[in-house]
């Protein structure tokens, strides 16, 4: 399915059966969307407090106002154990136990670790200044870095795996690290400065960081488009072949393109075998629905 752009609005799902239950549903449509909305608005306006706010008691009692009484106190031990470990157990503890907050998580703002790194990210052509910027969460400095660190990607995978001279090549590439620690500097930079850059980093981050994960194509992915290409094989036979019509590999290859050893396979398929009979018996049904 072709995304769509913009904004896409989720809407709860409604039965189609019987007929009266989907005109109530979409009825009640408009009140769940505003549920939903208000939700939303409650979510966004939870108290939000960072860390270092925990010794600063002045700082602490503006910062946490909204805040329900018999959470402060649980809040209060549960951020100074995340502050000293922020490991996922604590973070979740802190979530799960006082639910009506929020803590900033972002460790590692600030110049000095820039001033660290400015060595490494000139020797492969980073201008630190871009960094600076994206730690401020300056959208076009967000974007520039994330292409450059794609740049020193690509060619650090274009670099020789033999021949002379080849493992110094590669030790004077980019390392996987500083390309992971820039991407969650920049990511924590959207925390620190929700202001500049609500709710958006930029496409060219989304990419890099998907690329870092698990690439364009993961194995759940590639199931999930194998079943789907087998589905729409499938779909495609039952209207092309008469009912009853032995179907070979050949044929199935000359109508779908798919080759003849992945036709072979996909006809033992159960699972295809499935979506053939039910998609013949649709098309059945619906041609003596059809008035003559």
């Amino acid at each position: 399915m072709k995304p769509t752009r913009g904004k896409t609005k989720y809407k709860r799902p409604l039965s189609t059966k019987p007929k009266e239950a989907t005109e109530a549903g979409n009825e009640l449509l408009p009140h769940f969307e505003q549920a939903d909305s208000q939700k939303q608005l409650e979510w966004k306006r939870r108290a939000r407090i960072h860390p270092t706010a925990l010794n600063d008691p002045e700082r602490t009692l503006e910062q946490i106002e909204k805040l329900s009484s018999e959470h402060l106190e649980s809040f209060k031990s549960l951020a100074a154990a995340y502050q000293k470990q922020p490991n996922l157990e604590n973070y979740v503890r802190l979530r799960r136990c006082v639910p009506d907050a929020e803590i900033d998580v972002a460790l590692f703002g600030g110049l000095d670790p820039l001033f660290a790194l400015e060595p490494h990210l000139r020797e492969h052509n980073i201008d630190p200044q871009r960094v600076a910027g994206a730690l401020d969460a300056f959208l076009p400095d967000m974007d520039e870095l994330a292409l450059r660190l794609m740049e020193c990607l690509v060619a650090k995978k274009k670099l020789p795996k033999s021949g002379p001279g080849h493992l110094q090549m590669r030790r004077d590439a980019i390392s996987e690290a500083l390309v992971d620690y820039l991407i969650v500097m920049m990511l924590e930079a959207t925390e620190w400065n929700k202001e500049n850059a609500p709710n958006h980093i930029p496409s060219s981050l989304i990419v890099l960081i998907r690329e870092r994960l698990r690439g364009a194509w993961p194995d759940l992915r590639k199931e999930y488009l194998s079943s789907q290409a087998r589905e729409n094989a499938a779909h495609l036979a039952a209207r092309y072949f008469k009912f009853g019509e032995t179907i070979s590999a050949r044929k199935l290859e000359a109508l779908t393109g798919i080759s003849r050893m992945t036709a072979s396979r996909w006809l033992k398929d159960p699972k295809f075998k499935e979506s053939l009979e039910l998609m013949r018996k649709l098309l059945a049904e619906n041609k003596s629905e059809k008035p003559k």
